[in-house]
């Protein structure tokens, strides 16, 4: 499984998660703290960002030059502006202001907003931080609020996937010292020091490092991938099971859903995986608690 595993990294669409996997972001921008604004309750203290050498709030959107090229187009859309795309024949690329555009983005003061002009085609908006969050944009919906920061837009073609990404700013974020849940509201569900949630990071590890739509391993393949760690050396199907039905009985309770899936250990799995990162439970700092990757 590792070498499987590794071979499929080495494949993966590399210029889609740069500065991603890390979660850098670009080096025009700096953390600072502002009161009183963005409609939060008065007093309140909400975390932005300051930034330098472009306009604040503005937004980034780069697409290839021509259909399989490495060389990149990058346009800066400043707030209350935006830009309407559409296809050139003669590239097979998306084309600013195009005769018959089929998308348009636009940039307000805290969030950037997609609308699809096409009679039939849905916009996919993948999070390139969040594993498998994506959003759908319909046929002739206009002014979609897009919640990412970092965002892959997908748009079929007849001659293939088109491709823009867009980098907007950090999302402003209440200070710590004005959150108003319980101090139990936020206990995590699973300690991350537990073997079982390194079982559980191994079933989630090809969908966040790979692809949204990587299979998830088997059995056998997460034991092989685990024995490396300290306290796996022994682990067989058996002991790996064992984390599988503990965590879905007393941990993440989603045995109800894989039982309406026929019950099988596949279905289990599906289930943990599922869950873990809809509710970010594994997330991609987690891969770092894995043994390393075998290069072969």
């Amino acid at each position: 499984m590792n070498a499987h595993l590794n071979s499929l990294v080495i494949g993966a669409d590399k210029r889609n998660r740069q500065n991603v996997t890390t979660g850098s972001r670009r080096p025009d921008e700096q953390v600072r703290a502002v009161s009183g604004r963005g409609g939060g309750p008065e007093g309140t203290h909400i975390m932005g960002h300051a930034q330098s050498g472009r306009g604040a709030g503005s937004v980034v959107v780069s697409w290839a030059a021509t259909a399989g090229a490495d060389r990149e187009i990058q346009m800066e859309i400043p707030v209350g502006r935006r830009l309407d795309f559409g296809i050139s024949p003669r590239s097979r690329s998306l084309k600013r202001n195009a005769n018959k555009g089929i998308g348009r983005i636009s940039v307000r003061d805290d969030f950037w907003t997609m609308s699809n002009y096409t009679p039939s085609t849905p916009f996919v908006v993948e999070n390139l931080e969040g594993g498998t969050e994506l959003i759908k944009v319909a046929p002739r919906r206009l002014d979609m609020v897009v919640p990412f920061e970092l965002s892959r837009v997908l748009i079929p073609a007849a001659f293939g996937l088109l491709e823009l990404k867009v980098f907007a700013n950090e999302p402003r974020l209440l200070d710590q010292s004005h959150v108003g849940a319980p101090p139990d509201f936020d206990r995590p569900l699973i300690d991350t020091n537990t073997k079982h949630f390194l079982v559980l990071v191994a079933l989630c590890e090809p969908r966040l490092r790979v692809s949204p739509m990587a299979a998830i391993p088997s059995v056998q393949e997460v034991a092989e991938r685990l024995r490396p760690a300290e306290g796996f050396r022994k682990a067989n199907r058996g002991s790996i099971n064992y984390h599988i039905d503990y965590l879905l009985t007393h941990k993440l309770l989603v045995s109800e859903w894989a039982s309406s899936c026929g019950g099988r250990m596949h279905s289990k799995r599906e289930a943990l995986v599922f869950c873990a990162l809809r509710y970010d439970l594994v997330r991609e700092e987690h891969l770092n608690l894995l043994p390393p990757l075998a290069c072969r």
